[in-house]
Parts: structure tokens; sequence; C-alpha cells
């Protein structure tokens, strides 16, 4: 009896687990619905806070060069790209939303990275 115990125990432990790990609250993660909340006036520190992160490349596939110019930034993810440019004072003046880049990697290469995850 006492050994079915255990195994009862460590399976009861081995559901919170995983029931914790699927519903443990994560930051924002750059994608359409951060990009669709940055507006004209914020300064590049409160688009960093509501994207999720600084300008850089949030999606599964390779780096594009030069994310960040001078008054210029760029977030790319999987399903969208933000671009702010500012003005000498650091406060946004534009902002753009549109559909990320092509995905270069072959349909199988993309196949397995959605198992990696």
């Amino acid at each position: 009896m006492s050994r079915r115990r255990v195994i009862v125990g460590l399976v009861g432990l081995a559901l919170v687990a995983v029931v914790a790990v699927v519903f443990w609250p994560r930051s924002p993660r750059p994608c359409r619905a951060t990009f669709e909340l940055v507006r004209e006036g914020m300064t590049y520190g409160e688009v960093c806070a509501t994207v999720g992160g600084p300008a850089g490349h949030y999606a599964d596939w390779s780096v594009p060069p030069r994310l960040r110019e001078m008054g210029t930034a760029r977030w790319v993810a999987n399903d969208a790209e933000l671009a702010v440019s500012w003005d000498p004072y650091g406060v946004i003046y534009e902002v753009s939303i549109s559909d990320p880049p092509p995905d270069p990697r072959p349909p199988l290469e993309r196949i397995r990275a959605c198992f990696r995850r």
C-alpha cells in the first residue's frame, strides 16, 4: 500500500508541474498584438516596454542585418514587423506595422522547429 501512495503522489506532483508550466504567466513577447499598442508620441523606452523587449529579431529564423540605426528601430516577430522613427528629442513620430518577411527556411526545417519548442 505504501508503494501505491508514493506512485500516486509522484503522478500528482508531475501533473501539478505540467499545469504550472502551461499556465505560468509570461512576459509579453514581441508580436503583432504588442506592436499594435505602439503609438506616436511614445519614447523609445516606452516602446520597448510595450513591445516586450528592445529592437531585435524575435522570429524563429535568421537575423536580418541592421535592426537599429540612428533614429529608427525595427522589431521582427513571426507574425509582424514593427518599424519606428524618432526625432532628436527621442519621441516617436512614425510607426509602421507590416507583414513579416518570408521565412527563408525550407518547409521541413520549419516543421522540425515546431517540435523543438
